[in-house]
Parts: structure tokens; C-alpha cells; sequence
């Protein structure tokens, strides 16, 4: 199978690579950062200019893949203009560039797209999107899977994989779990008290580790699915954990002494505090099944803040 990767040398885009070519596929990285792709696989330079459809466009006539990933986007960052260029306007570029002969479509989606509901409700593929005053970025991954849903209607083989809260090796030290590995490194180097803030008001978040996600993108990129699609379908740990537990976990798994501070302050996405995928469809469709327990996760988490250059895809623009 030939697949393309569009964000191959971001956080989920590299893990996907590897994935691909692990499997024994023909992977190509398609990204402006080239030097961030490994030596053992194919790259397609989409250079600095915009927009990128044109070159799009020429790259996968030439690469006439069999599946394109899409997993570009910007996450950790405040800029509404950012999310709206990198989660839409690429988007809608790509969509537009895909020949027309049979190829998939993998577009990793976000479990921020769900609108909230009560615990312990798992929230399952059919549940209400989110309405109402959202965050950028929860405007624009619905934005994308809009735009992603809307391209079925002309033939493209679509999956969409709304994606809970990713972790793993390289996570982003925006997030909670990268500022506190980063603040646990620094109180070990320093022997000193790490102190990691937290919000006063508890979440619950479904955390699944990255390299399990990238084998649910391999597993629906060659999946024999059921017609008509598109197909949307989860991909989380299907266990719901407060956001402290975690936190406390990877601090208790580094030794390091640790104090935690509650304090108010914005969350970085609207939406309801308990979030919890149901998994049945994945495993369905895709014979995919989370298989990483958190405490491995975690010990990757730590490992790769101590040694980033062993970790691909740490930055901020998965592109």
C-alpha cells in the first residue's frame, strides 16, 4: 500500500509514519520541515509557500497513493487565525487535491468536536457535536470534519478518527502532561521540589497513547470497510481518568518530590468536563483495540523529556 502523510513530523503525524513503514507500507512524509523526516523514508518537500493546493495537487498525482493521512494542524497555540489556516484552509486544500481515482482519506479528528454529556456516558460516534461559544480550536477541528464529511458526497473513501487526548513520547510542553514532565526535569536537575499547577475545577479526559493511535490510522488506512461511508469512529483508551491522577502518576513514576497547586484559570477548550470514548465501533470496523497501559505511556513521556533527541515530532505545528 502506498500511503501519504500529510503533518508526517508532528507529535501524531510522525508516530504515523513510523507506524506505516513498520508495517511494511510505502510511506511518504509530506511537510515543509524535511530534515525532521527519517532517513528510511520518502519525502515530498511541500516548501514555505501559500496556498499549498497547487503543490498538493502535483505531489500526490505523482505519488498516486492509496491513502492519505491527514494529520496536520496547529493544537497548542492561542491564535484563532493559526487554528483557522492550519485545521481548515489546509484542509479544504488537500480535500481539493486528492485525485480522483480511489484513494482513502484518514483525517484525525478531536474529541473536542463532541458536545458535553454526564459521566459515566461514554460518548459514542452518533453523540451531538459541540454548539454554542466555542474555543478556535474546537471551531476549526469541527470546521475540518465538515469539510472532510462534505468531500464523501463526491466519492472520496473517508474515515474520520475523532481522537481523545493523545500522549505519549514528544508530547507538547503546552500540555499539561509536557509542562509537567518539563517542570519535573527541571526540580531533578536542580534537586529540587517540582511544582505543577493545576486547575482548581477537576477534569476527566480519555488519554490514549500516541503510538496506539498511530496504529488505529494503519489499521482504517487498510481496513475493508462497509459501504456507503463516510465512516466516523473513535479512537481513545475507553477509560475515563482525572486530569490530577494522571499528572500525580507521572510524578510519582520519576521519584522526583512534587507539590501541586490548585489554582483558577481558563481551560484551554470549551467543552464538558468528563470526556470518555466508546470504542465498540473501532473495534468493529477496524479490529482496533488500545493495547498501552498508562504506566508505559508515562515512562515514555519521561524518557523522551530526558533525552527529546530520541523523539521525533515534539513541535508545535504538526505540519
Amino acid at each position: 500500500m502506498r500511503a501519504a502523510v500529510l503533518g508526517g513530523t508532528g507529535f501524531l503525524g510522525s508516530q504515523v509514519v513510523a507506524a506505516l513503514h513498520t508495517a511494511g507500507h510505502a510511506v511518504t512524509a509530506l511537510t515543509r520541515r524535511p530534515h525532521l523526516v527519517p532517513a528510511e523514508v520518502a519525502i515530498a518537500d511541500l516548501g514555505r509557500s501559500w496556498p499549498l493546493r497547487a503543490r498538493l495537487t502535483e505531489v500526490l498525482a505523482e505519488l498516486a497513493p492509496d491513502v492519505v493521512v491527514n494529520a496536520a494542524g496547529h493544537i497548542w497555540t492561542p491564535s484563532a487565525t493559526a487554528h483557522a489556516v492550519s485545521n481548515v484552509e489546509l484542509t479544504d486544500q488537500l480535500v481539493a487535491a486528492i485525485p480522483d481515482r480511489p484513494a482513502r482519506l484518514v483525517h484525525l479528528g478531536s474529541s473536542l468536536e463532541y458536545g458535553p454529556v454526564e459521566p459515566p456516558a461514554a460518548l459514542r460516534e452518533d453523540a451531538p457535536t459541540a454548539t454554542g461559544q466555542l474555543d478556535s480550536y474546537t471551531r476549526s477541528k469541527l470546521a475540518s470534519t465538515r469539510l472532510v464529511l462534505r468531500a464523501a458526497d463526491r466519492g472520496l473513501d473517508v474515515v474520520v478518527l475523532r481522537v481523545f487526548n493523545a500522549i505519549g513520547p514528544g508530547v507538547d510542553t503546552a500540555s499539561v502532561l509536557g509542562r509537567t514532565a518539563a517542570e519535573l526535569l527541571r526540580a531533578h536537575r536542580e534537586r529540587d521540589t517540582a511544582r505543577i499547577g493545576l486547575l482548581a475545577v477537576e477534569q476527566y479526559r480519555d488519554y490514549v497513547d500516541v503510538r496506539d493511535v498511530a496504529a488505529a490510522v494503519v489499521a482504517a488506512a487498510v481496513a475493508l470497510l462497509p459501504a456507503p461511508g463516510p465512516h466516523v469512529v473513535n479512537i481513545g483508551s475507553g477509560h475515563a481518568r482525572a486530569t490530577a491522577e494522571v499528572v500525580c502518576a507521572l510524578a510519582e513514576h520519576t521519584g522526583v518530590p512534587y507539590r501541586v497547586d490548585r489554582h483558577a484559570g481558563a481551560r484551554r477548550a470549551t467543552g464538558a468536563g468528563w470526556q470518555l470514548a466508546d470504542l465498540r465501533r473501532a473495534g468493529r470496523l477496524l479490529g482496533w483495540a488500545p493495547r498501552t497501559p498508562l504506566p508505559k505511556t508515562l515512562a515514555a513521556i519521561w524518557a523522551s523529556a530526558a533525552h527529546p533527541l530520541n523523539t521525533a515530532g515534539k513541535a508545535n505545528l504538526d505540519d
